[in-house]
């Protein structure tokens, strides 16, 4: 199994990517307004963490057999504030397509929270979805962390932080 990591800066977004085990995972670090070396630097630093911990995470799950439940756990891990992904996505990030509805299940006994934020996992369709606390408190949770919600939906171009796995 071979490990191969680089980051790239374009428009202002720093973009990483981890090959592992055939997988090109990128990672989006995030936007800065001012480009400058130092933050330019700090951006690529910060993404090259992203990615030892999301290669510790895939070489653990590989090595260790970790339960499905806990690798799930493990990449919510990696959702960064104001950012939500889906129950889908993070089924695809997990090489299992058709288990969103088990992911779903996984997080509504997260036992991790709020160090593991199941509340920034909502529905592909961009609707809030449930939450063990309830809905109104996921919401709420939400827009602390500067998510705008309409209607219980959020517009996922705006916020979506994807695992792209791709082969």
């Amino acid at each position: 199994m071979g490990c191969y990591r680089s980051g790239t800066i374009s428009a202002g977004r720093i973009t990483c990517s981890l090959v592992l085990g055939g997988l090109v995972h990128k990672i989006p670090v995030g936007m800065f307004e001012k480009r400058t070396a130092a933050s330019d630097s700090k951006s690529l630093i910060r993404a090259i963490a992203n990615i030892a911990s999301l290669a510790l995470l895939i070489f653990m799950s590989i090595i260790n057999k970790i339960s499905f439940p806990q690798q799930v756990y493990n990449l919510t891990r990696l959702i960064p504030r104001g950012k939500i992904t889906t129950y889908k996505l993070i089924a695809q990030a997990l090489n299992n397509k058709g288990a969103a509805r088990a992911v779903g299940n996984a997080l509504n006994k997260n036992p991790y929270a709020p160090q593991v934020p199941c509340h920034r996992v909502i529905r592909t369709n961009g609707e809030v979805g449930g939450f063990a606390s309830g809905q109104a408190k996921k919401i709420a949770i939400l827009k602390k962390e500067g998510i705008i919600i309409n209607k219980r939906k959020i517009d996922l171009k705006k916020y979506l932080h994807d695992f792209k796995a791709k082969k």
